[in-house]
């Protein structure tokens, strides 16, 4: 099998070496790959995915913590209902954006991210990616062609709040 990284990947091992030793460990394990076991199998400092962890266990703590927060900032919800008829809405209360910091992504709120036109710009962008990769990940399901469709008129909408309906239209390929 061949492997290749995500794009943007922080993986520090090469493609190749990370596939086979996941599909390694999975395999020692009746078909299920369970990250508790990638971390069992990758503390000796010979494993092949050692240096994939922060094994300092200060640092490792306080990664875990930022990870916590980013969970909780997610779980969050702002729940709006225009009138009594109508069925609630949830959305997320927080959204990242592009700028970064040394523990991760930057958060504002969603009112926010409605109102700035840069930052809209920019969760527009990163739901274009998602649907994109999501119908990639869904494309071999022959069953989901509705859902398939689904995504294209959502990708088609986003396209036209981002600009890009002039250039889908003289028939370059959607990013």
């Amino acid at each position: 099998m061949k492997y290749a990284k995500q794009k943007g990947s922080r993986l520090k091992a090469s493609a190749t070496v990370a596939g086979r030793e996941l599909d390694r460990i999975r395999n020692d394990n009746g078909g299920a790959l369970r990250p508790s076991e990638v971390v069992r199998q990758s503390r000796p400092r010979n494993a092949p995915l050692h240096n994939e962890f922060q094994w300092n266990k200060d640092k490792a703590a306080m990664a875990h913590w930022i990870d916590q927060a980013k969970y909780i900032i997610r779980a969050v919800r702002v729940v709006e209902q225009p009138s009594p008829e109508v069925k609630p809405i949830e959305t997320r209360a927080f959204i990242s954006t592009n700028e970064k910091t040394e523990d991760g992504p930057v958060y504002v709120s969603i009112q926010e991210a409605v109102e700035s036109p840069d930052i809209r710009h920019e969760v527009l962008y990163k739901a274009h990616k998602s649907l994109i990769t999501i119908k990639r990940d869904i494309a071999a399901f022959s069953d989901l062609v509705d859902a398939l469709e689904i995504i294209d008129t959502a990708l088609s909408a986003i396209d036209v709040h981002l600009g890009k309906q002039e250039a889908k239209e003289s028939g370059e390929a959607r990013q």
